[in-house]
């Protein structure tokens, strides 16, 4: 039977590489533990050619026992991005590419009872002739070791690769498998499918040959879906005379998930897709971050945002990513390196290999939906991608391919057509059609990117930005409600992210995120949660703040809620009860909610007739929007009295502005089948408070180590994040803990996040926050 160890600490360290290294301990070396960056880089202005060296990283590996009929395995989950492994100062193998997994057999350079000396020899550099590297980058491809590594001793009769998936699971389901084994034999092999640790089926195959193909009749299979990700183990046993000598399990769920010309359909039901792209970069470490910080990246997209798809731009993420969204149900769309170029015949082949390593890695995870076989945005290659496509096909004909694209009336290999449609402006059509971008409508179509850098918005922007921003992502949500021809949409993007100096913001950053780079809401983010999460959700776009805004006049604000009406208070006055706008966007299953300051209150308290408070509110709308000056031609029919646009202003004074008036709050209470289910506060603005906060109290000792995010947030008395909050800490750990990146930080927009990571002692530990006015501590536990 086989066995895996953890290769992943203790690693010799050095940020350079010279031949004499190979086969001798590496001089003066760092010790470190994987994921590993090459390099921390700053959170701003970083610099691309930090990263781009060759480094070299050795590990000391010895087996103990003699090796009787077994095979040992060295495996790589991904090393960024070109790998040359020596053992001792034998060449053991070479990897191409950053985000995909590779294995070398290292049975042939091993003597049992010997500490053997690994070395891997890692080139970061953007000028390798391989994919993403070739041209201009619209992301960050760091360099180092950002995966972990492994190595497995396995039978040398062994099963080598198993496919397993459904067939018929509307009528009559089965288990189908495809095995490859080690080399051709007679022997046996035994299927058991586990719900939990109950065996519900099994059958022994008879085995002939190297492969083996088979199905397995079910009585009834629960499908995995969104809500119920329902996954059952896949036992498979290599039997020789009745002895097991190989074992794997594959833990999946089975689904029906289908691409047609009129949408989604997963389980024989149309599924509208909304969802986001996802960089799997973190501040300072960049993609080197282990299990618990991945698994919650797809938690914050399902659970926090609502979404039911991501896109894992621009290459395959993390294992640990991909597991979250099984356990999760959320699906997952998967592509292969690059962004816009295609090189030469090497690279091509390269990429082939990826894409390869990609479906072989992931076919047996019911979340992925899609393979991404064209390069992001890339020119048309028809060889190419007949190349890709038949790849795909071949490997997994379960699933459809899809290739993303920006250019139109292109040629079409893929199954999907999948575009980059950044037409949208805020106030012109938000997508394109299918016939507007190619002449193979009967495709099914999905559209892969929007808003982005179309405006990009920092968390600390003027308010104003920052609506306009959640307006735009809800626009082509709404658009996408509406439009039954189109399958779903994917925004740019889930988290800000670095990028080269052709990009971003002037910072190195592309701050083109609902979230930012700590993982902590945008405005933009609610126009996602507002629509799709499961509890009450409140989210108020202003703090009525008018000097945030030109003039003073805040020309509007959207109350994010899924619930039926708010009951809005000034003070202690009710304003009124408001409504969803749902004729301004009939698409949406909840459209927010149009703030009206005014309410009820010009007749209330002014004793306004209705007639007279709704064309007193318009005025002021137009007021606020254009100025009295250049008031457009159409407002003019709420003008029946030269005194109407006095008194707007008047009005604008009394119950927006605020001016000389006691101190206001407002109060906001969702009302859900009659009755108040969620409550915000918001005004004032008059204390300010520091949130110290972790995601979770415990850290766990496992194959690496384990992180933990911690989170410092300047609030108002209501629990309002402050936006201009610049706050400057210093963090103190005590105990079997450290922190990556800086220790000394300052808020962005109110907020700051940083990760700490054990040392592999358990214990507890404690961490401190200070400046001049704070000092606050959490304590955290580590266990075995």
């Amino acid at each position: 039977m086989r066995s895996r160890i953890a290769c992943n600490d203790g690693w010799k360290y050095r940020e350079d590489f010279q031949t004499h290294y190979i086969g001798m301990p590496l001089p003066a070396a760092k010790t470190v533990d994987l994921p590993h960056a090459n390099v921390q880089l700053p959170i701003t202005y970083a610099n691309e050619l930090a990263y781009q060296f060759v480094s070299t990283y050795q590990k000391s590996l010895s087996i103990e026992e003699p090796l009787t009929s077994h095979r040992v395995v060295l495996g790589f989950e991904g090393v960024a991005h070109d790998a040359k492994v020596y053992l001792d100062e034998h060449f053991v193998g070479h990897h191409e590419g950053g985000y995909t997994p590779f294995e070398l057999d290292i049975t042939d350079y091993l003597n049992a009872g010997r500490a053997h000396l690994l070395t891997v020899v890692v080139d970061a550099r953007e000028s390798l002739n391989m994919p993403p590297f070739g041209h201009v980058i619209d992301y960050l491809t760091y360099g180092g070791i950002p995966r972990e590594v492994w190595l497995e001793i396995r039978p040398e009769y062994a099963i080598a690769d198993v496919f397993v998936y459904g067939s018929n699971l509307l009528e009559s389901p089965e288990v189908c498998f495809d095995v490859t084994l080690s080399e051709a034999r007679f022997s046996r092999l035994k299927l058991a499918l586990f719900d939990g640790e109950k065996c519900i089926a099994e059958q022994i195959y008879a085995v002939t040959k190297k492969t083996v193909q088979g199905t397995l009749a079910v009585d009834a299979l629960i499908l995995w879906s969104i809500d119920c990700p329902k996954r059952y183990d896949v036992e498979m046993t290599l039997l020789v005379d009745e002895h097991p000598v190989d074992r794997i399990t594959v833990k999946t769920g089975f689904r029906e998930a289908l691409f047609k010309k009129d949408g989604f359909y997963l389980n024989g039901g149309r599924v509208q897709l909304i969802g986001l792209n996802r960089h799997q970069s973190f501040p300072f470490v960049g993609y080197a971050m282990p299990r618990r910080a991945q698994q919650e990246d797809a938690r914050i997209l399902k659970e926090r945002l609502g979404l039911n798809v991501v896109r894992s731009s621009h290459y395959p993420p993390s294992r640990h990513f991909a597991e979250a969204c099984d356990a999760l149900g959320l699906l997952l769309f998967q592509e292969l390196p690059g962004w816009q170029h295609i090189g030469d015949a090497h690279w091509k082949e390269v990429a082939l290999k990826n894409i390869e390593e990609m479906i072989l890695r992931d076919r047996n995870r019911p979340a992925c939906i899609l393979w991404g076989v064209r390069i992001n945005e890339s020119g048309d290659d028809t060889e190419f991608y007949a190349k890709t496509n038949a790849l795909a096909r071949r490997l997994d004909p379960t699933r459809q391919t899809a290739g993303v694209r920006f250019i139109t009336h292109g040629d079409v290999q893929e199954d999907v057509l999948a575009l980059n449609d950044f037409i949208h402006e805020g106030d012109n059509l938000p997508l394109r059609k299918i016939e507007d971008v190619t002449v193979h409508t009967e495709l099914p179509y999905i559209v892969t990117e929007y808003a982005g850098h179309m405006y990009p918005t920092k968390s600390y922007d003027p308010e104003a930005n920052r609506i306009e921003h959640a307006k735009r992502h809800l626009n082509v949500i709404h658009h996408a409600y509406g439009d039954t021809r189109l399958a779903g949409i994917i925004g740019w993007c889930a988290y800000d992210y670095h990028t080269h100096g052709d990009f971003g913001s002037g910072d190195r950053v592309c701050h083109h995120g609902v979230l930012d780079m700590f993982r902590h809401e945008k405005l933009a983010a609610a126009s996602y949660a507002s629509q799709r999460v499961q509890h009450p959700y409140l989210k108020i776009s202003s703090h009525f703040n008018i000097g945030d805004h030109p003039k003073g006049f805040i020309k509007e604000a959207l109350i994010f809620t899924n619930v039926d009406a708010v009951d809005v208070y000034r003070n202690a006055l009710h304003i009124g009860r408001l409504y969803p706008a749902k004729d301004i966007y009939p698409h949406l299953p909840h459209p927010p909610i149009i703030m009206d300051w005014m309410g009820e209150l010009l007749e209330k308290e002014e004793g306004l007739s209705n007639g007279h408070a709704n064309r007193i509110k318009a005025l002021y709308k137009g007021l606020a929007i254009y100025g009295r000056e250049n008031l457009p031609e159409s407002y003019m029919q709420y003008i029946q009295s030269p005194q109407d646009i006095d008194f707007a202003w008047t009005m604008y004074g009394k119950y927006v502005a605020n001016w000389g008036s006691e101190r206001v709050a407002y109060t906001f209470s969702g009302i859900q089948d009659g009755r108040e289910v969620i409550v915000k506060k918001i005004g004032g603005d008059f204390e300010k408070q520091i949130r110290f906060e972790a995601d979770d109290t415990t850290l766990q000792l496992g194959e690496t180590y384990d992180v933990m995010r911690l989170s410092i947030v300047a609030v108002n008395e209501h629990g309002q994040r402050l936006p201009y909050a610049f706050d400057a800490f210093n963090i103190q750990v005590e105990g079997p803990l450290e922190v990556l990146g800086n220790t000394v930080v300052n808020l962005f927009g109110g907020v700051y996040a940083f990760w700490v990571r054990t040392v592999g002692v358990p214990g507890e530990a404690s961490v401190t926050i200070t400046n001049n006015d704070v000092r606050q501590t959490l304590r955290l536990t580590i266990k075995e």
